[in-house]
């Protein structure tokens, strides 16, 4: 996946993607390729219902949902709580997150996570190309490291929750042109590249990289290097 031509090709299904039921189907597709089985997509909201309320989508269990919400897990969810409040990917086991939840409720979540073959996941914070926050989690049996660390699979995620958002480009962000320069550093940032390895294929220093990656940044009014990559994306500006 942090293949460049495998992630543009992604990028690429993402971007043809028409329906909601189109971005489903993507979703469980992508899913699999990262070695879960179970995903949901979340508005990011301080006003904490039920899941079914604040899940675009999902493919959890219908008993899991009836539970879930029939017992009001969401509120206290150390994920819905990330997905709301974190930037960085939240690597978890769900026998060990840090919960504000009565013993019973904390007790009930784990039992019935593990029970559905959810014991480990991560939680992606995600932007859409307006500003508006959520996040994609990813469940299953067994954890992954590698799909936490990998710049790709963020960047895919983000690019997924502003399609199933279905926000509008801003009309200033229309307008905006990134040096030569500057679209390298985020195509090869989308390929999993670090900023050394970076000076390394452009031959410039380090310190180079992180600037142009940051003025790239400022001229898309991103927080962080995925959301300016996903916001290239987007925008076209990135081949």
């Amino acid at each position: 996946m942090s293949a460049a031509l495998k992630f543009q090709d992604e990028a690429e299904k993402i971007g043809s993607l028409e329906s909601t039921y189109d971005v489903f189907k993507y979703m469980k597709t992508l899913t699999d390729m990262i070695g879960f089985t179970k995903f949901t997509v979340l508005h990011g909201t301080d006003d904490i219902g039920q899941l079914s309320q604040i899940a675009a989508i999902n493919n959890w269990d219908p008993e899991l949902l009836q539970v879930y919400d029939g017992e009001k897990l969401a509120i206290g969810s150390p994920i819905i709580r990330h997905a709301n409040t974190g930037l960085q990917p939240l690597n978890f086991e769900i026998e060990a997150l840090p919960q504000d939840r009565a013993d019973e409720k904390r007790c009930l979540s784990v039992t019935l996570f593990k029970d559905f073959g959810m014991d480990h996941g991560i939680c992606i914070p995600t932007f859409s190309s307006t500003g508006a926050r959520g996040a994609i989690s990813f469940s299953g049996n067994e954890a992954s490291d590698a799909v936490v660390n990998d710049p790709a699979i963020q960047c895919l995620a983000s690019l997924a929750f502003d399609k199933i958002i279905g926000s509008k480009t801003d009309p200033k962000m229309a307008a905006i042109e990134l040096s030569v320069r500057e679209r390298e550093c985020l195509t090869w940032t989308a390929a999993g590249k670090t900023s050394s390895e970076i000076s390394d294929i452009l031959d410039i220093s380090d310190h180079t990289v992180n600037h142009y990656l940051t003025m790239a940044g400022r001229k898309l009014d991103a927080v962080n290097r995925v959301q300016t990559v996903a916001k290239a994306i987007r925008l076209g500006l990135l081949s």
